[in-house]
């Protein structure tokens, strides 16, 4: 996929049964989209975040409830979820962790299936 040059992206596998991807680098980065593709079972997206890349924590807005992409309607299949610039505050984070579904309620992927997150530098 070509990106234009002001983005790059960033993916992460999430295995069949899993919820949550593996780390994603974003250091240096705003978010400015998410991608799902064809396996994607369709689920919310929420996100852990870390500031040293060993232990992570539920992302919030500043509002303090937890960052939720699909919450009235679940993300499907092949999707381009664009995210405002400044929505997704992750300063001071150095990487993510994807999750389908919230904290409390996970959905586990029934196909092995590629989260891809677009950044711009900040």
């Amino acid at each position: 996929m070509a990106l234009p040059r002001n983005l790059t992206s960033q993916s992460a596998t999430l295995a069949s049964g899993a919820s949550l991807t593996s780390a994603i680098n974003i250091a240096g980065f705003q978010i400015v989209g998410f991608l799902t593709d064809a396996a994607w079972t369709a689920a919310a997206i929420t996100m852990q975040a870390s500031s040293d890349a060993a232990n992570y924590s539920e992302a919030l807005l500043s509002t303090g409830a937890a960052f939720e992409l699909g919450a009235s309607t679940s993300i499907g299949s092949s999707r381009y979820v664009a995210v405002g610039s400044g929505v997704i505050d992750t300063s001071g984070a150095v990487q993510i962790k994807l999750r389908s579904g919230t904290s409390g309620s996970p959905v586990t992927q029934t196909a092995s299936t590629t989260l891809t997150v677009l950044l711009q530098p900040v």
